[in-house]
């Protein structure tokens, strides 16, 4: 068979199968190719489309040679894991609910504060951690530099600085991360433990889809728990743009119902996964261990009383116990000046970190009551815990209240559980007459540091 029996063949047919024609010819082609036939053929009578056929042949053997050529090379991908440069810095953070969140606060504001630079660092130390690494203080001073190239107005000395002058121990917020972080058996952690990994992105269609949803439907309860972590990832990017939060309540209705607090803790395992449970695991062994220290170093005399009162009997219950320890908290963390001129007590810090009520009936015109008193100091009240009993020992009831959230917890340290939590979710700061024993307790529970307190430092380095 020739080129022309060929094209007899298909001129008695529609001129929709020419394109039949030259696969036939290039099949014909490659069958007499691969069985030593030679294809007869006279160069005279070469139609158009056979020399159409010899072009797109070339082209074929040219595109086999090149993926041949490939094949036969080793490919060399990016191994971001193992880089130490710019690119890797901002490919891990893009990686990362909390990282994309930093490098959009730098987009946006052409900074970073104190809080972003400590998730920055938490987002390295945390990778290390995650792939089994140790981090040398080379490194160190490697990523404080890299830092800087992405961040331009960083300083690397924030990050990392070298001591001199026979000082053992640099400083810096990635050696006190490195030091401070949770390292126990790190050499086992499986590498499926990715604490820095970021939820499927929904696409727009579909996240506004279920957002919709969830702004118009509050049962099945179910549906909503699974809709919000579908949506998390891309929510908590939202939420850190808006302007309020009672925005963030307008476009996400679901955190005012009574269970509520399911939702925030859904986002913060989004941007902290694995550290949603830390407060409860480490709650008995900190209860034992702040005893000893309230017995040596209490020195306010009416926090002594409550001390000896309560915590050295028998038959307290955990959330009575749990509530004084944390009102204890302040007269070893005591309050900081407000301004020059006003200074809280201790009792002051003890009554804003929580509020004793004696009947449920006592809840709104209590915080009515707060609300006014901050008013009046125009100062905002920040998230509260607000219980309800006849006094310390007889707690029973216990409240978050928040810019109009009011939810109901099953015990007193979840109430403390809630309020950190939110305060990372919504970026809201915590109260000043009590902000350094919320420190201490997001470091100690959670290893979060929103911001540096020497005297929590010290209470830190006495119970570990």
């Amino acid at each position: 068979m020739d080129w022309e029996d060929i094209d007899c063949l298909f001129e008695k047919l529609p001129t929709k199968f020419f394109g039949e024609c030259i696969k036939f010819k290039a099949g014909l082609r490659e069958w007499r190719k691969n069985m030593n036939i030679p294809l007869v053929r006279d160069a005279s009578t070469l139609s158009a489309s056979s020399r159409i056929l010899e072009w797109l042949e070339k082209i074929s053997d040219d595109l086999n040679a090149a993926k041949s050529s490939r094949d036969s090379s080793p490919v060399l991908q990016p191994t971001y894991d193992n880089c130490m440069d710019s690119r890797s810095l901002t490919h891990l953070l893009k990686g990362t609910v909390k990282g994309q969140l930093v490098l959009h606060f730098q987009q946006k504001n052409g900074f970073l504060d104190a809080k972003q630079q400590n998730t920055l660092c938490h987002c390295v130390i945390e990778n290390y951690i995650g792939r089994r690494k140790k981090l040398t203080y080379g490194e160190m001073q490697k990523w404080a530099n890299i830092i800087c190239d992405v961040f331009p107005k960083e300083n690397p000395e924030t990050y990392f600085l070298a001591r001199k002058y026979g000082k053992k121990n640099p400083t810096g917020k990635l050696f006190s991360r490195w030091t401070n972080a949770d390292k126990t058996n790190y050499k086992n952690f499986s590498t499926d433990r990715t604490t820095t990994a970021s939820p499927a992105a929904l696409s727009s269609d579909k996240y506004y889809e279920k957002k919709c949803w969830l702004q118009n439907n509050c049962t099945p309860w179910e549906q909503v728990i699974d809709y919000w972590k579908e949506t998390s990832g891309q929510r908590i990017i939202d939420i850190h743009n808006a302007s309020s939060l009672s925005c963030i309540f307008s476009e996400w209705p679901r955190y005012k119902d009574f269970r509520g607090y399911e939702l925030v803790e859904i986002d913060f395992a989004t941007l902290y996964p694995g550290k949603e449970n830390m407060l409860f695991l480490k709650l008995e062994k900190f209860y034992k261990e702040i005893l000893k220290i309230f017995d040596r170093d209490i020195k306010d005399r009416v926090s002594r009383e409550l001390f000896l009162k309560y915590l050295h009997i028998d038959n307290i219950s955990n959330e009575c116990k749990y509530c004084i320890s944390t009102i204890l908290l302040h007269a070893l963390l005591q309050p900081l000046r407000l301004n020059k001129d006003k200074k809280p007590t201790i009792a002051d810090a003890q009554t804003d970190f929580v509020t004793l009520v004696a009947t449920r009936n006592d809840i709104q015109p209590t915080i009515i009551e707060l609300k006014n008193q901050f008013a009046v100091r125009k100062e905002k009240l920040q998230p509260r815990i607000i219980v309800v009993g006849s006094d310390w020992s007889s707690i029973s009831e216990f409240y978050v209240f928040c810019d109009g959230l009011q939810w109901k917890c099953t015990t007193y340290m979840k109430c403390v559980d809630c309020i950190i939590k939110l305060s990372y979710v919504y970026k809201i700061e915590y109260s000043q007459r009590s902000k350094q024993v919320w420190a201490f307790l997001e470091q100690y529970f959670f290893e979060l540091k929103s911001e540096e307190f020497s005297s929590v430092a010290n209470l830190l380095s006495k119970l570990n």
